[in-house]
C-alpha cells in the first residue's frame, strides 16, 4: 500500500511491509497508461520509474538518513512499465524505532522520473526489524 500517490498510473503492490536486518522487501511495479498516446520524447516524456529502500532518523539532536537500495525500471514507448524488484536491507541498518528521544523510520518510494517535469513521488513507510523478530515485532521497537 503507497502513500501519498502523485503518479495515477503508478501501482505498487509491496508483498509484505515488515522485513528482517540482512533481507529484503519484494514488490511489483507496474505503471499503465490509459491514455494510449506514445511517449515521445521531449519535454513531460516518461523516462523511467526510480525505486528506493532508505531510513532516516528524527527527534532530539542530528538527523541522519540513508538510502540502501535504488533501482530504475525502465518504461517502453507508450510509458509503460512492469517488474518484480527485491530492495535488500543490509545486515548492519538500523531497526525501526519508535523511542522518547529518537526515531528510525523505514521508507520505500517510488519516482516516476518526467523530462523537464516534476517527478511524481509515492512512498510508503516499512518496518525493519531485527534477526528472527519476524512474528515478534509488528511495529517500530520499542513495544508499548
Amino acid at each position: 500500500m503507497m502513500q501519498r500517490s502523485a503518479d495515477p498510473n503508478l501501482s505498487i503492490q509491496i508483498e509484505h511491509d515488515i522485513a528482517e536486518v540482512g533481507s529484503f522487501f519484494a514488490c511489483t511495479v507496474s505503471r499503465s497508461p490509459t491514455d494510449g498516446v506514445t511517449n515521445e520524447p521531449g519535454r513531460g516524456q516518461v523516462r523511467g520509474v526510480r525505486i528506493e529502500l532508505g531510513w532516516s532518523t528524527e527527534g532530539r539532536g542530528d538527523t541522519d538518513s540513508d538510502t540502501v537500495a535504488s533501482l530504475v525500471i525502465p518504461v517502453d514507448e507508450f510509458g509503460m512499465a512492469n517488474a518484480r524488484v527485491e530492495l535488500p536491507v543490509p545486515a548492519n541498518g538500523p531497526i525501526s524505532y519508535d523511542g522518547a528521544l529518537i526515531r528510525v523510520r523505514w521508507e520505500l518510494s517510488a519516482q516516476t522520473d518526467i523530462k523537464l517535469g516534476v517527478d511524481q513521488r509515492s512512498s510508503a513507510e516499512v518496518l525493519v526489524v531485527p534477526a528472527r523478530g519476524l512474528g515478534t515485532y509488528d511495529r517500530a521497537h520499542p513495544l508499548r
